[in-house]
C-alpha cells in the first residue's frame, strides 16, 4: 500500500532549464481567486492574489501564465508595480528576489476558451450557466496563475454571481454573502495541494442533491433535471467510493464530492478536486438503463481523485499515469461489483485497443493536439 497523502505534500525543487516543462523559479504557495462572472456579457472580471516563495538561486521575476487577459492593476507586497511585462500566454512581474512575496493582479476578460457560457438566445440549451475547463491548459485564459502542473498549492475561491445564478468551486462552501442588486459572493476552501489546471467554477440555475457517503455526496444538475434521473445515473458513487479508499488503503482524501452535470461539456467528464464535472447527456431517464460505460466514466473521474488530484503527473508526458490508473480501476470496480467476467471482457477490449494504438504514451515532447491523448488510457490501463 502507498500513503498518497504523504507523497502529494512533498516540497517540489525548482526545475532545470532544458526540461519538456516551464523552469520554475517560486513556489506557489497559495491562491486567493475572487472573479465576478456576468453571463450577459459573458465576461469576468477578477483578482488574484498568489502568495509565492523563491526556490533556488535569488530571481527578480514572477511569471504567470494569461491569455488575453486586460490587466487593470499589479501588486507587489501591497504595492502597486511598474514595469511588468505580457508575452502572448505570458505575465512577467518584478520582485524582490530571495524573499516570499504576495502578488496581486487583477484584469478583466471575454475568455476565448477555458470559461464556456451556455443558455444563449437562440441555442438549443435548457438554462442558463458557466462553466471551466481547465486541463490542460485553459484556465490562463479566464485568470493569471501557474498553468502547469509542475507545482501545487491551496485555493480559495470567491465567485459572484447574480440571482438565480448558484456558483460551485472546489472544496467546502465557506459563505455565502449578499452584495446587494441581486449579487451574491459564494466563498470556497480549498485546503490542500491543488494543480492550477484542477481549479473550476461553475455558475447556473442548479439544484443540489444530497447523498450520504464516506464524505458528503452532492449530486447537482439543471433546475429542469429530475432528481431522481440525477439519483439514478449517479446511484454507483457511494460505493465506488468506499471500495476505491479500501483499495488505495487511504480514504477518499477531500471533506466533500461534487458531481456537477452540465450542458454541451467538452469531453465525458473532467476530475477537478472534489468536484467533477460531468456532461449532461449521461444523464438517463428512469425508464432508461444506467449502462456499464456510464456507471464506469463515474468510476473513472472518482478514481482519479486519488490518481491525478492527490497524487499527481509531474508534466504533460507522463499524464498516462493519471488517465492509464484511473481506467484501470475502473475496471477493477467492474470486477467488484459486478464479477470477473464482465471485467475481464472489458479489459481485453482495452489490450486490442492499446495492441493498435501506434502513439507513445510518455511522448518526449509535449503537443496539445488530440493524437496525444489517444494511447494515455487504453496503453496506460494495460500497463
Amino acid at each position: 500500500m502507498v500513503n498518497f497523502l504523504a507523497i502529494a505534500g512533498a516540497v517540489l525543487a525548482a526545475d532545470h532549464p532544458g526540461e519538456v516543462m516551464p523552469d520554475r523559479h517560486w513556489d506557489f504557495v497559495h491562491l486567493d481567486l475572487t472573479v465576478k462572472v456576468d453571463w450577459e456579457s459573458e465576461s469576468v472580471t477578477g483578482t488574484a492574489v498568489h502568495q509565492v516563495e523563491p526556490l533556488g538561486r535569488p530571481y527578480g521575476w514572477v511569471r504567470l501564465h494569461q491569455v488575453a487577459l486586460d490587466i487593470a492593476e499589479v501588486l507587489v507586497n501591497g504595492r502597486e508595480v511598474q514595469g511588468w511585462r505580457l508575452g502572448n500566454d505570458t505575465l512577467d512581474i518584478p520582485v524582490p528576489p530571495g524573499r516570499d512575496a504576495e502578488v496581486t493582479v487583477s484584469w478583466r476578460t471575454t475568455p476565448d476558451s477555458g470559461m464556456h457560457f451556455r443558455g444563449q438566445r437562440g441555442s438549443a440549451d435548457e438554462i442558463r450557466e458557466v462553466w471551466t475547463h481547465g486541463e490542460p491548459e485553459e484556465n490562463r485564459y479566464w485568470f493569471p496563475g501557474w498553468d502547469y502542473p509542475n507545482d501545487l498549492f491551496t485555493v480559495t475561491t470567491h465567485v459572484e454571481v447574480r440571482e438565480p445564478f448558484v456558483a460551485l468551486a472546489n472544496g467546502v462552501l465557506e459563505e455565502k454573502t449578499p452584495l446587494g442588486d441581486g449579487w451574491n459572493r459564494y466563498s470556497y476552501s480549498f485546503d490542500y495541494p491543488i494543480a492550477n489546471y484542477l481549479i473550476a467554477i461553475a455558475a447556473g440555475e442548479y439544484r443540489s442533491y444530497d447523498a450520504d457517503g464516506v464524505v458528503p455526496l452532492e449530486f447537482i444538475a439543471s433546475r429542469r433535471a429530475r432528481e431522481e434521473d440525477v439519483r439514478q445515473t449517479l446511484a454507483t458513487s457511494a460505493e465506488q467510493m468506499v471500495y476505491f479508499g479500501e483499495s488505495f488503503g487511504t480514504p477518499y482524501p477531500f471533506p466533500v464530492y461534487r458531481q456537477l452535470f452540465v450542458q454541451r461539456f467538452k469531453h465525458s467528464g473532467m476530475e477537478n478536486s472534489s468536484f467533477t464535472i460531468l456532461n449532461d447527456g449521461l444523464l438517463r431517464h428512469k425508464d432508461e438503463e444506467v449502462t456499464i460505460r456510464d456507471q464506469m466514466l463515474v468510476a473513472h473521474e472518482l478514481a482519479h481523485q486519488w490518481f491525478g488530484d492527490l497524487l499527481f503527473c509531474y508534466g504533460w508526458r507522463e499524464m498516462w499515469l493519471k488517465e492509464g490508473l484511473a481506467e484501470y480501476y475502473s475496471y477493477r470496480w467492474l470486477e467488484h461489483h459486478y464479477g470477473p467476467g464482465l471485467a475481464a471482457s472489458w479489459m481485453k477490449s482495452t489490450l486490442n485497443m492499446a495492441d493498435d494504438d501506434a502513439n507513445p504514451m510518455s511522448p518526449r515532447g509535449w503537443s496539445e493536439g488530440e493524437e496525444q491523448y489517444s494511447s494515455v488510457y487504453s496503453r496506460g490501463a494495460a500497463v
